[in-house]
């Protein structure tokens, strides 16, 4: 342990001076009691001004203000900047946020309260100077715009051991910022609130008993949910480092007690903006994802975000289906029919092949017009894309039995290699080619009304054949093939 060092009695002595002002100062409140409308906060004030004043005596009366180590002197200035601290911010507040409730004799007296005891602050910061090896604290920062910064009112946590403290930083925060205030006497109450209800912004006493806030600081750092909330860390102390400590910790900001309220003000609004901030991007990035889910297959848009590119590549066994409403053509031509009313049958159509599909984990790729394209043992492994996608386009034809228009459907299924990907510079869409493709399109144009046309080679992968009809037609383009129609429930 550090031996103490010699004693200091100049230094004393000039702390002396002002603590006898202070004293002198605040009684010079005594006779405003009586008649003002703050009375309240001056009987307070002056209880705060003989606290601090008593820890100085009782500090003095141990000789603590002479001789002491680095150690002692850290924890005095801690103890003793706190209890300044509370002063002056009262004052503050009291000379800025009710000016219109005092006299001009009040108002001069409270300014020699404020001046004095800021004057002692001062003196705080250099009891053990003649020991101490560390660099002075650096300056506090202040605000860049207005005197009372303005931005959108959050829910502050504030953890602090002293009951005064909480009472002023809460008193400021609600009052001038608006902020929804909650205040708790130590680290672990704070962990259980932030356990209970959601909050913006957390602000931190540095030294609080059991959990400091140091360990709360690392638990939110470390927790999954609280790790992007902004913490400012708040001590008397203003060591420099303890302000490196909480910096390097994951703090977002650090006040110095005694603070300007404008101060802690404008940290807390800022900290706030940057939370907003960082949560509008990350809905942002939410909408995209959305959005790249609702153009792409869910492990495409994976990938995409991923790698930035969707590069086309082949797959060897894929089963395609094309689904399309029989007469469609002559269903909308018919005299006076509303185009609206068109639109809206397709969407529910589209909505309902969509469900039944996600039902059966097959794929949509796109509507086209009124045909609706979807896929088996594409954008995720199946070894029976055949069998998935006649169960699919069974369900697809009963979910279409009652729809409003009384469309009719038919379905073709055709299984082979086919390429898939993204191809063009702009308006991107995921798109299956290949002759497979081909050959699924013109086997739902030769189905049956409410049947599907399986092709010989989708026919034979079924694990499973069911009854059915086989024919041989011929497909435009590709030429005689074997069809199987089966019906719906077949």
């Amino acid at each position: 342990m550090t031996p103490p060092a010699p004693p200091d009695p100049a230094f004393a002595r000039e702390f002396r001076t002002p603590l006898h002002l202070l004293v002198e100062s605040a009684a010079m409140l005594r006779p405003a009691v009586a008649s003002s409308p703050v009375a309240s906060d001056l009987v307070k004030l002056m209880a705060l001004v003989d606290d601090a004043y008593a820890k100085v005596v009782a500090a003095d009366a141990r000789g603590e203000l002479d001789r002491g180590t680095p150690e002692s002197f850290r924890t005095l200035r801690h103890d003793l900047k706190n209890a300044l601290g509370r002063v002056v911010t009262l004052a503050d507040l009291l000379t800025e946020d009710e000016a219109d409730k005092l006299t001009p004799d009040l108002a001069a007296d409270l300014g020699a309260v404020r001046a004095v005891t800021r004057r002692l602050i001062a003196a705080v910061d250099g009891l053990g100077r003649h020991v101490r090896d560390d660099a002075p604290p650096p300056p506090s920062i202040a605000p860049s715009s207005a005197d009372d910064p303005t931005t959108e009112p959050g829910r502050v946590l504030f953890a602090d051991d002293d009951p005064d403290n909480r009472d002023l930083v809460a008193r400021l925060l609600r009052g001038r910022g608006r902020h929804h205030v909650t205040t708790v006497p130590d680290g672990a109450s704070a962990l259980a609130a932030l356990g209970r209800d959601p909050y913006d912004l957390v602000l931190l006493d540095v030294r609080m008993p059991g959990l400091s806030g140091f360990d709360v600081l690392k638990t939110i750092r470390e927790h999954d949910e609280w790790r992007t909330i902004p913490v400012v860390m708040i001590s008397a102390l203003g060591e420099e480092e303890d302000v490196l400590a909480g910096l390097t910790g994951g703090a977002d900001d650090y006040v110095r007690r005694p603070f300007n309220p404008r101060l802690l003000l404008a940290r807390v609004a800022s900290s706030l903006d940057r939370k907003r901030l960082r949560d509008r991007e990350a809905e942002y990035r939410r909408q995209i994802d959305r959005l790249l889910r609702a153009l792409y297959p869910g492990e495409l848009a994976d990938e995409l975000r991923e790698r930035g590119k969707l590069t086309p590549r082949p797959y060897a066994n894929v089963g395609v289906l094309f689904l399309d409403v029989v007469g469609f053509t002559k269903f909308c031509e018919a005299d006076g029919r509303d185009p609206r009313e068109v639109v809206d049958y397709l969407q529910d159509m589209v909505s309902r092949l969509e469900d039944v599909a996600r039902c059966h984990g097959v794929q949509k790729i796109k509507t086209i017009g009124d045909a609706f394209m979807a896929t088996a043992g594409l954008t995720r492994p199946d070894d029976h894309p055949a069998d998935t996608l006649l169960a699919c386009s069974r369900d697809m034809v009963r979910a279409m039995a009652d729809h409003p228009a009384g469309w009719p459907v038919r379905t073709g299924i055709h299984l082979g290699p086919v390429m898939a990907g993204v191809i063009g510079d702009t308006q991107f869409q995921y798109d299956v080619w290949g002759s497979t493709v081909n050959v699924a399109a013109r086997l739902q144009g030769v189905a049956r009304p409410g049947g599907i046309a399986l092709s010989n080679v989708a026919w034979e992968s079924l694990s499973a054949r069911p009854e059915g009809a086989r024919r041989d037609v011929d497909l435009a383009g590709i030429g005689r093939v074997t069809v199987w129609d089966l019906g719906p429930e077949s």
